[in-house]
């Protein structure tokens, strides 16, 4: 009986082996649910628990839905809870975020470790609470090492977001977040970008771009690593050899025209006669109005959608 048994556990074994592995870490969670009298003695696997993270957070209705029917072994929300209070954000560089990407790019073809840094910048409303987990008040401005003097114990109106997009694959990983009163300023953006790059290259992948919008403050960086109208690139900061690339984010400059035009009720636009540049003009005008705007979703008596447009030619 027990070497019938043990075949079958090793034929058993034999094919979940050729299932995916997402599908045999929710094979063998059934399995284990299934030697269980009592559902809350269930121990479940740190991989599988992220998979019902991210399950949960794409569709909270099918995740009850497969957790009420028994369709696969989903721990229960108070659970899942417990696992995110587990989780501890911090503002700044992370050291362990940079050893789990180490270890992560040990496994990947050196074309798919090449990426792009993303730089975005956001508005917040000021607030101060006090984190009961952690003994901390927070809601100040915190730059890490780079926070300026007359900005500490200052309410943070602003956060700085970088994130790490390869160029192949559908995966992205936020690197850092900060919090600051005001836009960061170009000096503080052209040392935490440094840093950035830095680390990213001892983790094994490779920076080969940066991405922001076309605001002052970032010109002002671009100006700091020598970026001109002609220059669009420099050496790059870990390998001599290599360039480090600029770019702008043109989504952007389609956002600061919908807010001009919804701030002014009249609107001047200028048509070439170049046949081409006045192609790109008419496009880019059907683009904003017709993503953009929604001008349909808009109560036509809104006084600062009457839009009075006069073409120019030029």
């Amino acid at each position: 009986m027990e070497q019938c048994s043990k075949i079958r556990v090793s034929a058993l074994e034999n094919e979940i082996s050729k299932l995916s592995e997402p599908q045999q870490i929710a094979v063998r969670a059934c399995f284990k649910a299934s030697q269980l009298k009592n559902m809350k003695s269930m121990r479940y696997t740190t991989q599988w628990v992220y998979e019902c993270l991210l399950l949960r957070i794409k569709s909270k209705k099918c995740y009850e839905h497969l957790r009420k029917h028994k369709i696969l072994i989903l721990p229960s929300v108070d659970t899942l809870n417990r696992y995110i209070k587990k989780i501890k954000g911090a503002y700044g560089f992370d050291a362990n975020l940079f050893k789990v990407l180490k270890t992560k790019s040990q496994t990947m073809e050196a074309q798919k470790r090449r990426s792009i840094l993303l730089i975005n910048e956001m508005r917040l409303s000021t607030s101060v609470v006090f984190n009961r987990q952690k003994l901390q008040v927070q809601g100040f401005t915190n730059l890490g090492k780079y926070t300026p003097k007359h900005q500490v114990n200052k309410r943070a109106d602003h956060a700085l977001l970088l994130m790490f997009q390869p160029f192949q694959g559908k995966w992205v990983q936020t690197l850092a977040c900060f919090l600051s009163k005001g836009c960061a300023s170009s000096t503080l953006l052209h040392q935490i970008i440094i840093e950035a790059i830095k680390l990213t290259e001892q983790a094994g992948f490779y920076i080969d771009a940066i991405v922001s919008d076309g605001a002052s403050w970032n010109r002002s960086m671009w100006n700091k690593f020598g970026i001109t109208a002609d220059h669009v690139s420099c050496t790059h900061i870990a390998d001599p050899l290599r360039k480090l690339w600029f770019i702008s984010d043109f989504p952007h400059l389609i956002k600061c025209l919908r807010n001009f035009i919804i701030k002014w009720a009249e609107t001047w636009v200028c048509t070439f006669q170049h046949k081409s540049v006045l192609a790109l003009a008419i496009l880019i005008v059907f683009f904003f109005f017709r993503h953009q705007m929604a001008l349909s979703n808009y109560s036509t008596g809104s006084p600062s959608l009457r839009l009075k447009i006069h073409w120019v030619i030029i």
